[in-house]
């Protein structure tokens, strides 16, 4: 889980360095497009850590409402009509989360380019990333989902 976490940061930052050092007219090889992101890979990293912990503590809240709804499904096994209530409930807390994922995680997807184009720190690249897709809800969410 960490390692995907971290690459999800490094990958387009290492894909927008490339791309920076090519709109400047230069032809790098990976060695150099790892000193352009050296000088902003503390800040990747503590963007990665970040959103580890927001996906941690997000995930750790599913994972509680899911226990909490198979303890009262368990409780009622005897069926009903409240059964098929707790699953519908169930299924709606699943969809509303993966549907807010997929909008935070769109909302968030230039935060590493941001930092290497305009060497923003966190706080800013988060600002700049949620400037970029305001308005646009579309277009980023099927450019994260491929």
């Amino acid at each position: 889980m960490c390692v995907l976490l971290a690459s999800s940061a490094f990958v387009p930052a290492f894909a927008a360095e490339n791309i920076r050092s090519r709109l400047l007219g230069y032809r790098s090889n990976a060695r150099e497009i790892w000193a352009g992101i050296s000088r902003v890979v503390w800040r990747i990293l503590g963007y990665t850590v970040v959103m580890g912990v927001i996906i941690g503590v997000g995930l750790s809240i599913v994972a509680v409402v899911i226990a909490l709804i198979f303890g009262v499904l368990f409780a009622i096994a005897a069926g009903g009509p409240a059964t098929l209530l707790i699953g519908l409930l169930l299924a709606a807390v699943i969809i509303t989360g993966t549907v807010f994922l997929v909008w935070l995680a769109t909302k968030l997807t230039f935060v590493p380019s941001a930092m290497v184009f305009e060497g923003a720190t966190i706080m800013v690249a988060l600002s700049r990333s949620w400037q970029l897709t305001k308005g646009e809800s579309g277009e980023p969410s099927v450019f994260f989902l491929s």
